[in-house]
């Protein structure tokens, strides 16, 4: 729609005495202006898109397969305490099909919370001490084509403290926001395909000092 300063995020859409509330909203400099809402069910969103004279976007399976892991190195895995402990996720695309997904959208915080990591040391529970918030982020979409795989690393530090020596087991998950392979210039930030995790565990050793 034409910009509109006045937008706001609060604004509901309402069609036969049902109200939707939106779920967010934004503008292109001063050219143009977006608002969001959540739609319950199909026979509502298809009322709507006759109205709005939209098409739908149906989320369909992009039919991945994908081998994952978390690589913390060559040989044993063994970190200092109290010093960074750099993990390096790693997905494979083992299947016959082109995927594409988002890395970032959920970085702008006190850090990348596309990852979440859970994972106990001797068998008793670990603290996550860190802040799940984050309002978003930078977005760089990524392509792989079959036998192609995407690497990207993190500091567990920003998960737990990893100040006990003993042995660790994490469980690391990576959130997947899928959108349809495309040529650079032609991505389309807002049409989901699917939406998944890339997970896989590990295990390391903080030794004593």
């Amino acid at each position: 729609m034409p910009y509109d300063p006045a937008l706001k995020s609060g604004a509901v859409l309402v069609r036969s005495g049902k109200g939707f509330k939106s779920s967010g909203s934004g503008s292109s400099g001063a050219e143009t202006s977006s608002v969001y809402f959540y739609i319950n069910g199909s026979a509502h969103a298809k009322v709507l898109a006759r109205v709005l004279d939209s098409e739908i976007w149906f989320r369909r399976h992009p039919k991945h397969q994908f081998r994952v892991e978390f690589q913390l190195g060559k040989g044993e895995a063994v970190f200092s305490p109290n010093k960074e402990a750099i993990v390096t996720l790693r997905i494979e695309n083992v299947g016959e099909n082109t995927v594409a997904f988002w890395s970032g959208d959920r970085n702008r915080g006190s850090r990348n919370n596309q990852y979440v990591f859970s994972g106990e040391i001797n068998g008793e529970p670990l603290e996550d001490h860190g802040n799940y918030s984050h309002f978003g982020g930078l977005s760089t979409p990524v392509t792989l084509e079959p036998g192609k795989s995407y690497e990207s690393s993190v500091d567990l530090k920003e998960w737990f403290s990893l100040d006990e020596p003993g042995h660790y087991t994490v469980y690391g998950s990576y959130f997947l926001r899928f959108i349809e392979p495309a040529e650079p210039g032609e991505w389309k930030m807002h049409e989901t395909l699917w939406e998944d995790y890339a997970t896989a565990d590990f295990s390391f050793r903080i030794k004593d000092e």
